[in-house]
C-alpha cells in the first residue's frame, strides 16, 4: 500500500508539473534464491540467465523514477522457465538523474552525465513453478502465484551520451502466495545480481 500510495502521488506532482519522459532498460543476471516448501524444507532455486526488462517514467524535478518491469529465469537447476515477475515501484538518484537539462554559463542549456547511484523499492506479482529433481526423496510438484517486495541498488554509468550501464544488487522476498496444492505453504528469500544498457529519452 505505502509504494501504491507513493506512486500515485508521484503521478499526480508531475502531472502537475507537466514534464513527464521516460526510458528503458535491458538486464542479464544471476538470482540465488532460497524457496521453503511445506514439510519438504529449503530448495536453492539458482538461475545464471536471469533477464529483466525496464520501462521507467521519469520524474526530473524529484530525481525519481517509477520503474516498470518484467523478469524472467530462462533457465535454473531446476529446469526452464521456473520463476517470472512483473513489478512496479519507485527508484530514487540519490545524485540526481542522468541526461536532466541544466543551465550552464551564459545562460546555455546542456545536459547532465555522471555516475548515479539509486535505491529502489517494488512490488510485485510472480509466478513459481518447481518441481521435485530426479533422485530426489522428497517429492513435490507445484505451480504458485506469489505476491512480493524487493528492495535494491544501483548504479548507472555513462557509456555515452543517451547510453548507460547499469549495475544493481536486488533483495527478494515474498509476501503471499496461493498454490495449486494448498497443502503447500511456500516462501522465498533471495538476492539477484544485474548488469545491463540503459536508453534515455529526454
Amino acid at each position: 500500500m505505502i509504494v501504491i500510495a507513493f506512486v500515485l502521488s508521484l503521478l499526480s506532482f508531475n502531472t502537475a508539473q507537466g514534464h513527464l519522459t521516460s526510458d528503458f532498460d535491458v538486464n542479464w543476471g544471476a538470482s540465488l534464491i532460497n524457496v521453503e516448501i511445506g514439510e519438504v524444507g529449503t530448495r536453492s532455486l539458482e538461475s545464471f540467465t536471469t533477464v529483466e526488462i525496464g520501462y521507467n517514467l521519469i520524474f526530473a524535478s524529484v530525481d525519481t523514477a517509477l520503474n516498470i518491469s518484467f523478469s524472467e529465469m530462462a533457465s535454473s537447476n531446476f529446469g526452464d522457465l521456473p520463476f517470472t515477475r512483473l513489478a512496479v515501484g519507485p527508484r530514487w538518484y540519490i545524485r540526481g538523474l542522468n541526461g536532466t537539462r541544466v543551465i550552464m554559463g551564459d545562460q546555455v542549456q546542456g545536459k547532465s552525465w555522471k555516475p548515479s547511484p539509486f535505491l529502489g523499492l517494488q512490488a510485485g506479482f510472480s509466478n513459481l513453478s518447481m518441481s521435485s529433481e530426479e533422485g530426489e526423496a522428497a517429492n513435490f510438484n507445484f505451480n504458485a502465484a506469489v505476491i512480493d517486495i524487493n528492495a535494491e541498488l544501483g548504479l548507472e554509468t555513462p557509456i555515452t551520451n543517451g547510453i548507460l550501464l547499469v549495475g544493481q544488487f536486488s533483495y527478494l522476498l515474498s509476501l503471499l502466495s496461493n498454490s495449486e496444492d494448498e497443502a503447500t505453504a511456500l516462501s522465498y528469500g533471495g538476492l539477484q545480481i544485474f548488469v545491463g544498457i540503459k536508453l534515455t529519452q529526454f
